[in-house]
């Protein structure tokens, strides 16, 4: 749900405050899942798989970073190329 009003916040926003409001929300849920997943994992998983879920949950967050600045930079470029 802070997901969604974070993106509502953000897609209105008519300044740089409300942006950085935005972000900021967006920050702090993006904190609380990092947080609350492998605790949740721990929790639920059967104990011979509890390993290997915290472990994928980690190369997720761990691969995702890259690819974010992967798509940021391809999308950068085109936005280049194509003079937007």
């Amino acid at each position: 749900m802070i997901f969604i009003m974070c993106g509502v916040v953000m897609g209105l926003a008519e300044g740089s405050n409300m942006l950085i409001i935005g972000r900021v929300l967006l920050g702090v849920g993006v904190g609380i899942c990092c947080n609350s997943v492998p605790l949740y994992i721990n929790n639920v998983a059967p104990v011979t798989l509890r390993g290997s879920l915290g472990t994928l949950h980690q190369i997720g967050v761990v691969t995702g970073n890259p690819e974010t600045e992967i798509n940021k930079l391809t999308a950068t470029a085109s936005a280049f190329v194509l003079g937007f």
